[in-house]
């Protein structure tokens, strides 16, 4: 199989993603479409993995109460993390607080 060529245009396209992507930490409470969820992990089991070991797993989370027991979770492992580190390393974690949830019609960071 020979590798895609890609033209000037698709390259340059690709450098603007590339520097328009950004740290997301404001999600949208809306239920993701099942079939635009099914692309995005097929495109997510494409990324190189060493030895393609491919060594993630995704779990879909609907409910609630479960959803907030992760996030609580999420928080306390990350404020241990950021206990380990200097100050200045720490500052670049961030607060884990800083993530947030989008109300439905509210439009997230631009």
């Amino acid at each position: 199989m020979q590798p895609p060529e890609f033209s000037d245009d698709f390259r340059r396209q690709f450098r603007e993603l590339l520097a328009w992507r950004r740290d997301v930490r404001r999600f949208r409470r809306q239920p993701i479409d099942p079939a635009i969820l099914g692309e995005l992990l097929s495109f997510a089991r494409l990324a190189p993995s060493v030895g393609n070991s491919q060594p993630w797993r995704f779990v879909l989370v609907e409910e609630p109460e479960r959803r907030a027991e992760i996030r609580d979770v999420f928080a306390r492992c990350n404020e241990a993390a950021r206990a380990t580190y200097s100050d200045a390393r720490a500052a670049l974690l961030g607060e884990s607080s800083s993530y947030s949830y989008l109300t439905p019609g509210e439009k997230g960071p631009a």
